[in-house]
């Protein structure tokens, strides 16, 4: 299972308008948080209330199941955070192997 980081940025604890999803992550398109979220409302993870308005309004929250997930990826987030120098060290040691040798069978 994926979240997307539209998903992550939802708050735990109340819905979210889909204009204040676009300021919480800076660059995406209007069109996006709404493409962004399908999967995970398909997946139970996010629920959207859209409102009869003129331009009609849509709010996105968690479920109980998604401010799971969030909180699994946001401890996640801070253990690779921890280890990044780690991480890109180990990156940098890979890239710079030499290619393994064909085994011939």
């Amino acid at each position: 299972m994926r979240l997307p980081s539209s998903t992550s940025a939802a708050s735990a604890s109340s819905p979210v308008r889909s204009g204040e999803l676009r300021r919480r992550l800076d660059g995406i398109t209007q069109k996006s948080p709404t493409q962004g979220l399908r999967n995970p409302e398909g997946d139970g993870l996010v629920i959207r209330t859209v409102h009869p308005t003129i331009p009609r309004r849509g709010e996105y929250a968690l479920t109980d199941s998604g401010r799971d997930s969030a909180a699994l990826l946001e401890s996640m987030r801070v253990r690779a955070e921890h280890h990044m120098a780690d991480i890109l060290t180990a990156r940098q040691d890979y890239a710079s192997r030499p290619a393994p040798e064909p085994v011939s069978g």
